[in-house]
């Protein structure tokens, strides 16, 4: 957790109403930024974190060379009750038996419960001690895991290449390349994120090369990454971001293809219904967007953001009756925002 980021949150909430309108919105703008790069490197963790619960709960390709013994510890670790976990594996570890791989199972709870130090002195000892090539492989991925979350992401790199020395896994390939995008290295990032989608069709791989792509210009190549992810199995979280990113873009017709995708897949909930009225408005499909918009609002009226689309949607098209029925009924309601307020105040202008 990046503690800068959180204090400059608590000293806004507190000065807040003793700043300008303009001091307002530039720190504002630069807490969004700090927090973009806070997501990405959120995302190498909690990536890697994933994997790690997967092996260590015997659900990934990778398995150790000799079969993990029942232990107490190792049953709290799988039901997630991480501090009880750290405090019975130590004890475990002290009584001598397979000590490398309890040690292992500890630096990862220990990782949950924020005891770094306790983490890294175990990862170390696993890698210096054992013979079990995956154990040695993922005390590396844990070293590694540790310096991202001091935003040490070169030293991270540095574990994470060692730990594919000793034995390959997708999974932190995945990670060595949103640390090289994390990094503004996307030629080395796309790469990575290419090699992986060849190998595993993975839509999340198909979406960060179409990422890195695009931030070496290559429009071309991270559209048709973008369009491999929708092609493979349909991954909800992906397949929203990409909509996302061509929204963002004014690729209207591109997003409106992955709500359509996610509707087809049986995923129909308020947000795909949402992003499909906004972008049939923003393709000029009136008839159809209202119809959807008009729908969305009597089954959740209390959903700002369905409004604040709808009201921004009949301003531009001049519908200044319904513009107007609609802000009365939401004045009626109770409903604001202060991006409901700046629509109908520019109507009035």
């Amino acid at each position: 957790m990046n503690t800068g980021w959180e204090e400059k949150c608590l000293w806004l909430a507190e000065h807040f109403h003793q700043l300008s309108k303009e001091q307002q919105h530039t720190i504002i703008y630069d807490l969004e930024q700090d927090h973009a790069e806070l997501l990405n490197l959120w995302t190498v963790q909690d990536e890697l974190l994933s994997s790690l619960k997967d092996v260590l709960k015997c659900d990934h390709p990778l398995s150790f060379t000799n079969a993990t013994e029942p232990s107490e510890g190792i049953g709290y670790y799988q039901l997630e009750m991480y501090n009880k976990a750290t405090e019975k594996l130590a004890e475990e570890v002290a009584a001598g038996c397979q000590k490398t791989r309890l040690l292992l199972y500890l630096g990862f709870a220990s990782i949950y419960e924020d005891k770094d130090q306790q983490a890294k002195d175990a990862f170390l000892t696993v890698f210096q001690q054992t013979n079990d090539l995956v154990e040695k492989h993922f005390s590396l991925c844990g070293l590694g895991l540790l310096e991202g979350r001091k935003e040490n992401i070169e030293e991270a790199i540095s574990y994470f290449e060692k730990a594919l020395t000793v034995t390959n896994n997708d999974d932190v390939v995945y990670n060595l390349g949103t640390c090289y995008y994390w990094l503004g290295k996307f030629d080395v990032a796309a790469q990575l994120f290419r090699t992986l989608a060849e190998t595993t069709t993975d839509p999340e791989a198909y979406y960060w090369l179409g990422k890195s792509c695009l931030e070496q210009n290559d429009i071309h190549s991270a559209y048709e990454a973008w369009y491999r992810a929708l092609e493979e199995r349909i991954d909800f979280d992906v397949v929203m971001s990409v909509a996302c990113e061509f929204e963002e873009r004014g690729e209207f017709v591109c997003a409106l293809h992955c709500y359509q995708r996610l509707i087809e897949s049986g995923c129909n909930n308020e947000a795909v219904l949402h992003g499909t009225a906004w972008n049939l408005g923003l393709l000029d499909r009136r008839d159809e967007s209202r119809h959807l918009f008009k729908e969305l609002t009597a089954k959740n009226p209390d959903n700002v953001n369905v409004w604040i689309s709808y009201l921004w949607l009949l301003t531009k098209w001049g519908f200044i009756e319904e513009q107007e029925s609609v802000a009365a009924f939401l004045e009626r309601k109770n409903v604001t925002h202060p991006l409901l307020e700046k629509i109908v105040y520019s109507k009035n202008k």
